[in-house]
């Protein structure tokens, strides 16, 4: 029985999403990968200029990019689905500011 259930769980582990990120800053780009919500619904992908970017799992499968930025302050966001071919896309066009952000599920 103890078996089964160490089985079990590991088969839980395996179905596990990974996500990827591509952040872009005025043209300078990171691709974050290996995204995985492990005991939270938020991951924060890091900081550009003013902006806190994050990436959150809502109910129902949905996911939201959020951006904030303290400076004015404000928060904006994307929300939608996530897959393979998808991805949830969020973009911020200010004077001397582009912010892109894209992010998909990895293939496992």
């Amino acid at each position: 029985m103890k078996y089964v259930f160490l089985v079990l769980l590991l088969s839980f582990g395996a179905f596990a999403q990974s996500y990827e990120c591509k952040v872009s800053f005025n043209s300078q780009s990171q691709t974050i990968n290996d995204l995985q919500f492990n005991n939270s619904n938020q991951i924060k992908l890091g900081q550009a200029d003013s902006f806190t970017v994050y990436l959150n799992k809502n109910i129902d499968n949905q996911f939201s990019i959020e951006v904030y930025d303290p400076s004015v302050p404000s928060r904006t966001y994307s929300q939608g689905l996530i897959d393979k071919r998808t991805p949830l896309s969020y973009t911020l066009w200010l004077r001397g500011t582009l912010l892109e952000i894209k992010c998909l599920q990895e293939n496992v």
